[in-house]
C-alpha cells in the first residue's frame, strides 16, 4: 500500500547509510587490491627509452644493456621481458616501455642499484607500480623534490613519502 511522507524518508536515510557502508567496503577492498597487485609487481622493473628494432630479441638486448650500460658482468636471471602495449610504426620514434621480471630479487636488486650509472644515457629503469600507486606517486613527488631543496633527507616507497624518515 502507499507509505507515508515520514516512511519514506527513514527509507532514503536507511539506504543512504547502507551506501556509505559500501563504499567505506568497496575503498578497502581497493587498497587491498592496489597493494596486492604492487606486491606481485615486486620482482619487476621497468626500462623506458630503449628504441625499438623491428623484429628484435628484446632479452638478448636487456641482457646486453647490463652488461655495457651497468657494468654487470655476470648473467642476470631473468624470467621474462616484454614491451608494453601494440606495435606500430609510430613507436620507432617514440619507444614503449620494456617491462623485466627477475627471476630472484638478488639480481633484481643489483640492477635496481645500478641504475645511477645510466646517467646521461637515452633511457631510464623505474621501478614496476599498479597505476594507481604511480599515481599517488606522481601527486607526492614534487612535495619530495621541495622537502630536498630544503635540506629535508626525502624518500619515496610505495605510494608514501618519507621526510626525514617520518611518513606523510
Amino acid at each position: 500500500a502507499y507509505q507515508t511522507s515520514q516512511d519514506c524518508k527513514r527509507l532514503i536515510k536507511d539506504y543512504q547509510t547502507r551506501i556509505e557502508i559500501l563504499e567505506k567496503n568497496c575503498a578497502v577492498l581497493m587498497k587491498n587490491a592496489n597493494r596486492q597487485e604492487d606486491y606481485s609487481r615486486r620482482y619487476n622493473l621497468k626500462k623506458t627509452g630503449v628504441k625499438e628494432q623491428k623484429d628484435e630479441d628484446i632479452a638478448q638486448r636487456v641482457q646486453t644493456l647490463f652488461k655495457d650500460d651497468l657494468g654487470i658482468r655476470t648473467n642476470i636471471d631473468i624470467e621474462k621481458v616484454h614491451r608494453l602495449g601494440k606495435f606500430s610504426n609510430f613507436n620507432l620514434k617514440e619507444p614503449r616501455n620494456v617491462i623485466i621480471r627477475f627471476n630472484n630479487m638478488r639480481d633484481r636488486d643489483l640492477v635496481w642499484s645500478k641504475k645511477s650509472s645510466l646517467k646521461g644515457k637515452p633511457y631510464v629503469i623505474h621501478e614496476d607500480f599498479s597505476r594507481e600507486t604511480e599515481y599517488g606517486r606522481r601527486q607526492l613527488y614534487p612535495y619530495a623534490k621541495a622537502a630536498r631543496q630544503a635540506g629535508a633527507q626525502s624518500s619515496l616507497k610505495g605510494d608514501v613519502l618519507y621526510i626525514n624518515k617520518r611518513p606523510y
